[in-house]
């Protein structure tokens, strides 16, 4: 598995008052429960069983909260 990304450590900023977005996170959890946290750009082969988790960026919010 190859995955490349540019907004892991990227944080949209919100407008007028609205709160930044959360990074890009991608994990692989293994069959024994341990997890790996993947790097902006990495390679790997995930074995049988392995779960990837892919979290998107998204974009920063808009407003303050009410």
């Amino acid at each position: 598995m190859r995955q490349f990304s540019e907004t892991v450590a990227d944080i949209g900023r919100g407008l007028h008052g609205g709160e930044p977005n959360a990074c890009s996170e991608y994990l692989v959890i293994k069959s024994d429960e341990t997890e790996l946290k993947l790097s902006s750009k990495a390679s790997l082969v995930l074995e049988k069983n392995d779960v990837l988790v892919i979290r998107t960026a998204g974009g920063g919010g808009y407003g303050k909260k009410e």
